[in-house]
């Protein structure tokens, strides 16, 4: 299982190397997920978007502060559920799970 962690456009421009790296990670998700389905072995990927963490703590940037600006943790924990509670034959590729309104507060 890989969760990524998935932003606004408008923070790529100055994190050029952390979207590398995510890019880099949803590559290999889909390599190993080719690789593994001859054994049997199902790989998914999770995108949050701005999930409600402390993760903001020490950056510049925050989700807004509405309920519909942020994703709870919760809600990731419901879609790794429903990931591994999957019929055994389906693969549930890639999943991009994002707050409803995209808003961002920089602090």
């Amino acid at each position: 299982m890989n969760i990524a962690i998935a932003l606004r456009i408008f923070f790529r421009v100055k994190n050029v190397k952390f979207f590398a790296r995510l890019y880099t990670i949803r590559g290999f998700a889909q390599a190993l997920r080719e690789e593994c389905g001859k054994a049997n072995v199902r790989v998914s990927l999770i995108n949050p978007g701005a999930v409600r963490t402390p993760f903001f703590d020490d950056l510049h940037f925050e989700p807004g502060e509405g309920e519909d600006e942020a994703i709870a943790p919760e809600d990731v924990a419901a879609v790794l559920a429903m990931v591994l509670e999957a019929r055994p034959g389906t693969v549930l590729d890639e999943i991009n799970v994002s707050p409803l309104n995209h808003v961002w507060r920089r602090k």
